[in-house]
């Protein structure tokens, strides 16, 4: 694989676990997802210079010549040397090559002189070896050519400085360099805050590393032999399997024993030009192994629309839906006997309080009205208890089968808007026409048709107790008339029919009052509910899908991370 193909596998793998870690964003907590999106930057700037550059970092304690063994492998005295305390305060590097792209926060930039490194990425005649070009001496500008990318050789501050800031750079480059070049002293080597804190946690570090054990010169052979043993044998118990050479190398920067190992190791590292991809790699894999653990069983079942009626029937239940709409129709019957009742007992109904208004309902309702929200008392504990057991079932059944964190994350969104419920749902009520005042079309005919049975009634009533006022004064009235065929009189007939008229018209008025109120409640309640499921889609609903689809996301961003 070319280190182009390379460069732009890490290129889809960042842009894939950028937007792993957005989805993940709505489950991590904010330190865990700082720490995620630290590490992601450090491979992006590292992968800014490009998989063609090798960057070599020197790590080391205080007194360990870690200076001067970089002045000696760039061949120009660039560090400051000191044994007694820190003298590197900010990194500096040494390149071989093509400057690249970035520069890692790097300020002071050198060229190399006619060093060990120099000399091992040219052959016996000079020339260059694997497309590098011969690379001059101190103070000479020198470049590979297009395409071959460089060796970049950075000096460090010292880890166990006691300077805060100093540290700082190291924890900062330690991610960011692809060898590791760890320099030990004889004094030092077994120091446990260099193999606790440092060489241990980057056991894993994904990179290659090289060990090397400087100031050999002050050793005797034997003393060598037991030190470097010993040196290796901490390494193999902190972890660190990927060394450059199967043992620590013994150099002096003083003397130049050793250096053309670390150099020959260093030009065949930077001529095989795949350490920053396997770093990146590893770096990329960790972080896809990290976000891994959230896409942990089949996946959340989402809010379905069986999940959202069943919550709408939860929230209709707990705004007391059912008291409502049963009351709305009562009031609805009551208007309509009021209506097409027989007129002399239509006042009687008028004398029994409202049903709605006994429920709060006393001002006009629905899109029409001139008020927005119902004249109702607020939720009390057991409405706000009822929709808080609805908002729950729903979550637990949208978040069925979902892993942690992802199940607590369902209910947490679920809930996320619960206090904007209980206003919501009295403006979803308050929407609801429930038809206060509105006559129906069939009131008119039948009130009329009451209304001539009334006369009918009267008009008999009034013409036999006529008669029989007559009768009993002897005033010798004629004799009224008779329907023809049946003998009986038209006084009779009329009050009969009137009466007739009365009963029929009026259990004919009850059957249509019960019907249209039957019907009325239907549409009450559909409303109701409708207003009940925007608001649950809206508060509960939104949320939820909002998480689901970052779960999805985060599935299918790990997919392409690991591809």
């Amino acid at each position: 694989m070319s280190a182009s193909t390379q460069d732009r596998g890490i290129t889809a793998r960042l842009a894939a676990l950028d937007e792993a870690l957005d989805a993940a964003s709505a489950v991590l907590e904010p330190a865990e997802l700082e720490a995620a999106r630290q590490r992601w930057h450090r491979v992006e700037q590292r992968a800014g210079i490009g998989v063609e550059h090798t960057v070599v970092g020197l790590f080391g304690a205080t007194g360990s010549g870690k200076s001067s063994l970089f002045n000696a492998l760039a061949g120009r005295d660039l560090a400051r040397v000191a044994a007694t305390r820190p003298t590197t305060r900010d990194p500096r590097a040494v390149l071989w090559g093509e400057e690249p792209p970035e520069w890692l926060g790097i300020g002071e930039r050198h060229r190399p002189g006619r060093g060990p490194v120099t000399a091992a990425l040219e052959d016996r005649d000079g020339a260059p070896r694997g497309g590098w070009r011969r690379l001059l001496g101190s103070g000479r500008e020198g470049r590979g050519e297009a395409g071959h990318g460089g060796l970049l050789l950075v000096d460090l501050p010292d880890f166990d400085s006691v300077r805060t800031e100093h540290r700082a750079v190291v924890e900062r480059f330690r991610a960011r360099v692809d060898v590791m070049i760890w320099v030990f002293d004889p004094q030092k080597y077994a120091d446990h805050v260099a193999h606790a804190e440092f060489v241990e946690p980057l056991a894993r570090h994904g990179g290659t590393m090289l060990a090397v054990l400087n100031q050999a010169d002050r050793l005797s052979e034997e003393e060598r032999g037991i030190v470097l043993e010993d040196l290796g044998r901490q390494l193999r118990a902190d972890g660190v399997a990927r060394l450059l050479h199967r043992q620590p190398l013994a150099v002096s920067a003083a003397t130049g024993e050793g250096l053309d190992a670390v150099a020959s190791a260093l030009a065949q590292v930077a001529a095989g030009r795949d350490a920053a991809n396997r770093r990146l790699a590893a770096e990329l894999d960790a972080l896809t192994e990290t976000l891994g653990t959230l896409d942990d069983g089949p996946g959340m079942a989402g809010m379905t629309d069986a999940a959202l009626e069943d919550l709408a029937e939860g929230l209709y239940e707990a705004i007391e839906g059912p008291r409502l709409a049963e009351a709305s129709g009562e009031a609805r019957r009551r208007e309509a006997l009021a209506g097409t009742g027989w007129p002399p007992l239509r006042w009687v109904g008028r004398l029994r309080r409202d049903p709605l208004e006994r429920l709060g309902v006393t001002r006009p309702t629905g899109p029409a009205a001139s008020v927005s929200r119902l004249d109702l008392p607020p939720m009390g504990p057991a409405a706000r208890s009822g929709v808080s057991t609805a908002v729950r079932r729903c979550a637990a059944a949208a978040g069925e089968d979902a892993g942690e964190p992802w199940h607590h994350a369902v209910r947490e969104a679920a809930r996320s808007r619960a206090d904007e419920l209980p206003e919501a749902l009295e403006r979803a009520v308050a929407g609801v026409d429930f038809e206060r005042g509105r006559r129906r079309w069939w009131w008119r005919p039948l009130a009329a048709l009451q209304w001539l049975g009334l006369a009918g009634l009267v008009a008999g009533l009034g013409w036999l107790t006529a008669l029989f006022a007559a009768d009993y004064l002897r005033l010798g009235l004629p004799e009224p008339p008779t329907l023809r065929g049946t003998g009986i009189p038209a006084p009779t007939a009329l009050l009969v029919w009137g009466a007739l008229m009365a009963l029929v018209l009026g259990l004919a008025g009850r059957w249509a009052a019960r019907l249209s109120a039957r019907r009325h409640i239907a549409r009450v309640r559909a409303a109701m509910l409708r207003g009940c499921r925007e608001t649950a889609e809206e508060l509960v609903g939104t949320p939820v899908r909002r998480l689901v689809a970052a779960q999805t996301r985060l599935r299918r961003a790990l997919r392409a991370a690991r591809a």
